[in-house]
């Protein structure tokens, strides 16, 4: 017997305690085998992913038997008690983020001062001084900009 028949045995043998012959009665003429398969495959993946959800099912039940579909259903109100990890704490102070804050809005205010073209030519420029190469699209897009370039914005 597999695992996941197993816990379907089980959870009939507390349905049949539970309810008696009105248990019995309901499957009469029914292969209890199918109806064993009904169960586990409506409450197979629930049963793998929250198992303590059959539990409050079994706490929860109705005063008819249930259908395996009503079962899942009762199953599925069941909280969910999964730990939750606590949101990482930050080390860096407030003055630090209020400092980064205030390069990041006196950068758009000088970005805001520029035409596009004297801004990405900029941009391209600070590469070369810190010593990186440009590739060809790169150099292209400098010769381009340079062309729009006032002479106020030309180096």
């Amino acid at each position: 017997m597999s695992v996941h028949e197993l816990w379907v045995e089980r959870l009939f043998a507390r349905l049949q305690v539970r309810y008696g012959n009105r248990w019995t009665r309901m499957w009469e003429g029914i292969n209890p085998e199918a109806i064993k398969a009904d169960w586990e495959e409506t409450l197979g993946a629930l049963y793998m992913r929250h198992p303590e959800a059959l539990a409050y099912g079994l706490e929860y039940l109705p005063e008819n038997p249930p259908t395996s579909g009503q079962f899942k259903a009762i199953c599925l109100r069941a909280p969910d008690n999964t730990p939750r990890l606590e949101a990482p704490r930050s080390n860096l102070n407030r003055e630090f983020m209020a400092d980064i804050r205030r390069q990041l809005e006196e950068g758009a205010r000088e970005r805001n001062k520029m035409t596009p073209a004297a801004y990405c030519a900029m941009r391209l420029r600070a590469k070369i001084d810190r010593g990186e190469k440009l590739n060809a699209a790169q150099r292209a897009m400098l010769a381009s900009c340079e062309t729009m370039l006032t002479p106020a914005e030309a180096r």
